[in-house]
């Protein structure tokens, strides 16, 4: 299997192990379930996403819980933009990702450190 880059991020904090935990998997998107439900359970966090490239986006996510995919969740989006910065793949300012819930946009602030988001509305 391929080596793949893991953020462990603590959103809605600003100290280590506090907030909510997600571990985002770069360039990962396109593992099939079975791989990405086995890392979450690995992981014992609530949640985990899976980026890639999209064609609609300038991000896919993928959101993961032990048990089953979701079509998106607040905190996980949050972990995934800032650790999608720090990896390099995305800028700030506004961008958008591709979720099961549709096209999502958000905004991440110039020192990479504070994400705003306007959600779908449910269905």
């Amino acid at each position: 299997m391929p080596d793949f880059a893991v953020h462990w991020v603590d959103a809605f904090t600003d100290r280590p192990f506090g907030g909510n935990g997600c571990a985002v998997v770069h360039h990962a998107a396109h593992l099939d379930d079975e791989t990405c439900l086995a890392f979450v359970r690995e992981t014992s966090l609530v949640e985990c996403t899976f980026l890639g490239p999209s064609d609609v986006a300038d991000v896919r996510v993928r959101y993961f819980l032990a048990s089953r995919e979701i079509p998106f969740a607040g905190h996980p989006t949050v972990a995934s933009v800032v650790a999608a910065h720090a990896a390099g793949t995305v800028g700030t300012g506004d961008l958008t990702l591709e979720t099961l819930a549709g096209v999502i946009p958000v905004h991440l602030s110039d020192d990479g450190k504070r994400v705003t988001m306007r959600q779908n509305a449910p269905e």
